[in-house]
């Protein structure tokens, strides 16, 4: 389901901003694979880099199933200069990983990830939830949660509506607990693109997936609440840069 999702959405507004093909892109925290076909079908040059061998097991017999060539690596992010040139790479992809890193990864990730983007490259977030909403729908399902401070959210996680999340985390001074809570998920914003590549005038978002859909989807509607939520984000913070007053942060950055 998720790959049909990639192929018909996410595919498409990807070459809108640029033609894929025969481009070298990162993708930084590939998982098991799913996004790294959808990728690798149109005939990308593709690595995919992430530190969980089990993932990558799975990614890498994913990719032989469907009888593509991309280029695994078991990686920290904390090494990617060691592992890859200056400015090697037309693109720069975190597909729904950043939310999984802890803050000062996430601060690596971002800062590093532009370093190796070539001129006119571009880094692009895909399916990461924005901190700034009300709601998370991706890790509690509460509101207001991915606004609380690590500790209080922790703590407060007892008392989410899913079942298989708020009986997992009791002590946090538990460093096992504590790393678990924080990769299951917190959302990101546009702070820590502001920190990581210095000044928020060093950057500017070229496109978006919420663009790509109302330009294809005409009389694309959002809830009366969303649009009330994104309508105050642009009204109390007016320079917010489009994409990141969005449910979830999916858009492009363009390396000038």
């Amino acid at each position: 389901g998720r790959l049909n999702n990639d192929r018909r959405e996410i595919i498409p507004w990807l070459n809108k901003t640029k033609n894929l093909k025969g481009q070298k892109v990162l993708e930084i925290g590939c998982g098991t694979g799913s996004s790294s076909v959808a990728l690798a079908e149109q005939l990308v040059n593709l690595t995919g880099i992430d530190v969980d061998k089990g993932s990558l097991k799975v990614a890498q017999i994913r990719s032989k199933v469907y009888n593509l060539n991309i280029a695994f690596h078991n990686l920290n992010i904390r090494n990617l200069e060691n592992q890859f040139n200056d400015k090697s790479f037309d693109q720069i992809i975190f597909w729904a990983s950043l939310e999984h890193m802890t803050h000062e990864e996430r601060i690596i990730a971002i800062r590093k990830g532009w370093k190796l983007l070539k001129k006119g490259g571009y880094l692009t977030v895909i399916d990461t939830p924005n901190r700034l909403w009300f709601f998370d729908e991706h890790t509690s399902m509460m509101n207001f949660f991915n606004w609380l401070p690590d500790q209080l959210a922790f703590e407060y996680s007892k008392y989410s509506n899913r079942i298989n999340f708020r009986n997992l985390y009791s002590n946090y001074n538990n460093k096992d607990q504590k790393i678990s809570f924080l990769r299951r998920g917190r959302g990101v914003s546009f702070h820590e693109f502001d920190i990581a590549l210095e000044d928020k005038k060093n950057y500017a978002v070229a496109s978006t997936l919420f663009e790509y859909r109302s330009f294809i989807y005409k009389n694309l509607q959002m809830s009366i609440q969303d649009k009330i939520f994104k309508n105050l984000l642009r009204k109390i913070e007016p320079d917010i840069k489009k994409g990141f007053d969005d449910k979830n942060l999916n858009l492009t950055i363009k390396k000038i």
